[in-house]
Order: structure tokens, then C-alpha cells, then sequence
């Protein structure tokens, strides 16, 4: 099996998981290459499963890793589904995998200017999405 993990330039380097996987996947027998997703020479045909991993910059050139997404999509197998994907762009869902009963950490979105307190032990931020476009995206 071939295999594309796939990074960003920017995060190459950062994502602690990658030595073990690459190893892991080396012991199984996987040929795998790191790669860029924005790299416009990778033939993204020519791999089995192509696993997104740290592609982290995808928020600031979203139309470019929506492009790509659904290139990669049409020639080969996403580790991740595509609509699996989209789905998660926005962090929204989160909350919606607690409603459904799924062990997560505490979630809560807070509109633009909208204060909370602090809760002990501090808290991480986080947009909820990419641009705003990413709702006309999703909703089709």
C-alpha cells in the first residue's frame, strides 16, 4: 500500500504523532510519503489513501483546500471521508457530537462580542470555523 500523510510546509516538524505513525506504518509495511497539500507536483492518483494530518493552514486559503479536497476525493481514498471532512471544518460539531452523547471536552460557541467568565483551570479558543464562506459551503 501507498500512502499519502499529508502536512503543510508551515507544520512540518510539529506534529508529535508523525515519527510514531511513519514508524508504525513502516513496520506494517506501508510505503508512505509526507507531503504538502498544496505541493501542485504531487499526483495525488498515484497513492492509495491519502490521510490529511497537519494540514493546519487550511483556514487561511480555504477555496485552494476545498479545491483540493475534492481533487484528491475524485482520484483516490480520503483516510477521512470528504463529507466527514467538511462536516468537521467547523468546530461546531463539537457540541452537536456531545448532544448526541459522546464523551467530549465542554464546548461552548460564543457569538462575536459575546463575553463569558473565565472557569478555573483557564480555557483554549479557538474559531469555529474557517471564513464564513465555509456556511455556504457546507449547507450545499
Amino acid at each position: 500500500m501507498r500512502l499519502a500523510w499529508v502536512t503543510t510546509r508551515a507544520a512540518r516538524g510539529l506534529d508529535q504523532d508523525e515519527p510514531l505513525g511513519l514508524a508504525a506504518l513502516a513496520a506494517a509495511g506501508v510505503d508512505v510519503d509526507v507531503v504538502d497539500w498544496d505541493d501542485p507536483t504531487v499526483d495525488w492518483g498515484r497513492y492509495d489513501r491519502v490521510a490529511p494530518r497537519s494540514t493546519w493552514d487550511y483556514p487561511e486559503r480555504l477555496d485552494a483546500y476545498l479545491a483540493w479536497l475534492g481533487a484528491v476525493d475524485a482520484v483516490t481514498q480520503l483516510c477521512n471521508p470528504a463529507a466527514a471532512m467538511l462536516w468537521s471544518l467547523d468546530k461546531r460539531y463539537q457540541v452537536a457530537l456531545a448532544a448526541d452523547g459522546v464523551p467530549w471536552v465542554p464546548t461552548t460557541v460564543v457569538a462575536p462580542a459575546q463575553t463569558l467568565p473565565v472557569p478555573e483551570g483557564g480555557v483554549v479558543v479557538k474559531p469555529p470555523s474557517a471564513p464564513a464562506r465555509l456556511a455556504a459551503v457546507l449547507s450545499g
